[in-house]
């Protein structure tokens, strides 16, 4: 709690003076793309590549900075056949022979960040393609549901009997309340008017967990425009 009403007075702070210096007012950030699991390796090894959205507000610091707040959400779908194969790891020994595996819901790592970001252009800003670096940091909060998963196990009686006995792959441990984050990243504007533009960006963002940090590379198409 601490930590997010820091980074709010912070945030409040740095736009209140940003905006007395802007002459271009705020700007809107939309985007989304694809995401990359860098670590811990037992999540990485756990999920697959996924996806990102993100959007925020922007102010003009000076022509070529401008202090941005944004909100990204992040996840990254459980990989099936890593679950398939730990489930197996579960089941009794001698049960294992001939046992049907059913991978239920479950198991998608997310992560959600609010950051503070200071975004420098490399060129002038305006109509011209420009290169950027932008850094940022604020909290993070990850979570990741445990994977319902079940199999098939016959017993021969008199007569043979098939039931389905439950699993449940355990992913809670990798949830948190909150932790730092702090990223750093590249991108380019593409202009399509005085107030509009595209931009591309690969970020590496470190989120210092509990149980090991977290990285990844988010890498999004999105548009910036005018309010």
């Amino acid at each position: 709690m601490r930590l997010i009403t820091f980074v709010l007075l912070a945030t409040l702070t740095i736009s209140s003076a940003a905006l007395g210096q802007s002459e271009r007012g705020i700007d809107c950030y939309l985007g989304g793309g694809i995401s990359f699991l860098s670590g811990p390796q037992i999540l990485k090894d756990e999920n697959r590549m996924g996806f990102n959205a993100s959007g925020g507000f922007g102010l003009d610091v000076m022509p070529t900075v401008s202090f941005i707040v944004g909100v990204d959400y992040t996840a990254f779908p459980k990989n099936e056949t890593r679950a398939r194969q730990e489930a197996v790891q579960q089941i009794p020994a001698p049960e294992r022979i001939g046992s049907g595996i059913s991978i239920g819901d479950g198991g998608t790592f997310s992560i959600f960040t609010i950051t503070g970001n200071l975004k420098l252009l490399l060129g002038p800003s305006g109509e011209q393609v420009a290169p950027y670096v932008i850094v940022g940091a604020g909290f993070l909060r990850t979570s990741v549901p445990d994977v319902a998963a079940s199999y098939l196990y016959s017993e021969q009686t008199a007569v043979v009997v098939s039931t389905y006995n439950p699993l449940v792959l355990r992913r809670t441990q990798f949830n948190v309340k909150s932790a730092v984050v702090a990223s750093i990243g590249a991108g380019i504007d593409l202009p399509l008017s005085k107030t509009n533009s595209l931009f591309f960006e690969g970020r590496y963002a470190l989120g210092f967990t509990k149980y090991g940090n977290t990285t990844y590379v988010p890498v999004r198409l999105g548009l910036r425009f005018a309010l």
